[in-house]
């Protein structure tokens, strides 16, 4: 299973930027939705934007392997089901093109603290549809030279802090933009499908949020 060590010393290599000066990295991005609506194509709104956007399994760091799901727990109950899913997700700054020095790293959870089945009736037909509290939390981090390469190589050790620090500064607050813009991005698909209030409205999700047609 991918476990995720944030490194900060002696060297910060792993940039939040989500929550920045959170040294602990003990905050979440959240959303919580609660109203009726298909569940399952929340999940797979989710899934497609990741997928459209060349992201990939921290599980197996192999590019294209879109198995990022590393949990699916549910809880069944005589009125309610509960849920607990994990997705850790990888992702090469240029498309496809593997960097042993940059990456970007995003952790997702979801968890529905109830869902129940109800009914709908829209013009006229019956539809399924879940009734439904869930949290939605998430992380994400531009990771520098995530295999410690540069600190086991003889002579660029002892410069690395330079580089990071100087050198290469520049490019690693450009990343961390691209990636804050891919974050914000994501969430604004997720509020939109959800019908919660987002900045930038997006068109219609393919998918019907009620009907899950």
């Amino acid at each position: 299973m991918f476990v995720f060590k944030k490194r900060k010393e002696p060297i910060e290599k792993d940039f939040n930027i989500v929550f920045p000066d959170d040294r602990n990295d003990t905050k979440w991005y959240e959303i919580e939705v609660l109203r009726t609506f298909h569940l399952k194509n929340f999940y797979k709104v989710a899934y497609r934007w990741l997928k459209d956007n060349d992201y990939f399994s921290a599980e197996t760091n192999s590019y294209g392997d879109k198995h990022w799901e590393t949990l699916y727990y549910e809880v069944y109950t005589p009125k309610l089901t509960y849920h607990w899913i994990w997705w850790r997700c990888l992702k090469y700054p240029r498309k496809g093109a593997k960097n042993k020095f940059l990456r970007y790293y995003l952790k997702i959870n979801f968890q529905s603290l109830g869902a129940s089945k109800q009914e709908m009736m829209i013009d006229g037909k019956k539809f399924n549809a879940n009734k439904v509290n869930f949290i939605l939390r998430m992380k994400a981090w531009v990771q520098i030279d995530p295999d410690d390469v540069w600190s086991k190589h003889p002579i660029i050790k002892y410069f690395e802090k330079t580089m990071i620090d100087r050198w290469f500064k520049p490019r690693i607050d450009q990343h961390k933009l691209d990636l804050w813009n891919d974050f914000m991005d994501f969430i604004r698909e997720l509020k939109q499908f959800a019908k919660l209030k987002t900045d930038q409205p997006r068109k219609r999700p393919f998918l019907d949020e009620e009907t899950g047609v």
